[in-house]
């Protein structure tokens, strides 16, 4: 068995055949090496593991459990296409007899927290699910990004981020109607038919530009 990249019996074969000079050098050369992947970062080696391994991309999905449905049809399709995916697996906003006892449901749920910190660590990207985030998807998002994992959502708009930036805008450049510049928005066909903010949800696009100033 290989413990640190070193096999045993071919360092025990190298040493007996080894001079005491040579042995000398094998034996600094093995304890650099375990230095070196002793503080090597955990998420290093587990990138290359995935990598030698031959592992498929794996996306964790993530987003409010009131989009199971949706999850579940982003899981298939990603899935098809040949990645490995890791998403919630417990809705506790429906009643279960696994978090029926009040004292257990807490304590589950802060499981439940910890665990899918750790399939985004896993996990080679992220994708958000759902065109509302709540505090703990957001959580999520700034917990992902600071490992520097990838996060895709299929409603850019909610991207934090994105919100972050609009907030950021001189109100002389942001539409009063929703925040986001007079760039995103594009006129109707006619006089008469609203135009349309690219950056806004479908259900809240149809509006004109309306200057703050």
């Amino acid at each position: 068995m290989s413990l640190y990249g070193i096999d045993p019996e071919e360092t025990a074969e190298a040493l007996d055949n080894a001079s005491h000079w040579d042995a000398a050098n094998l034996m600094r050369e093995m304890a650099a090496r375990i230095i070196e992947l002793e503080t090597t970062d955990p998420a290093e080696h587990l990138a290359t593991a995935l990598e030698r391994l031959n592992i498929p991309t794996i996306v964790a999905i993530c987003g409010s459990t009131r989009f199971m449905t949706e999850m579940a049809d982003a899981d298939r399709a990603l899935t098809w296409a040949g990645h490995i995916v890791v998403k919630p697996g417990c809705d506790m906003k429906n009643p279960h007899e696994l978090w029926g006892d009040p004292a257990e449901a807490e304590a589950g749920k802060a499981r439940l927290d910890t665990l899918h910190r750790a399939k985004i660590r896993l996990a080679h990207q992220v994708l958000v699910v759902g065109d509302y985030i709540g505090g703990s998807t957001r959580a999520e998002i700034e917990y992902a990004r600071s490992l520097g994992k990838p996060v895709e959502f299929t409603h850019p708009a909610v991207d934090p981020a994105a919100e972050e930036t609009h907030t950021a805008l001189p109100r002389s450049i942001s539409c009063s109607e929703c925040g986001h510049p007079a760039g995103t928005h594009q006129p109707g066909d006619d006089p008469v038919t609203p135009g349309t903010c690219t950056a806004c949800p479908p259900d809240d696009a149809h509006h004109d530009y309306q200057s703050t100033t």
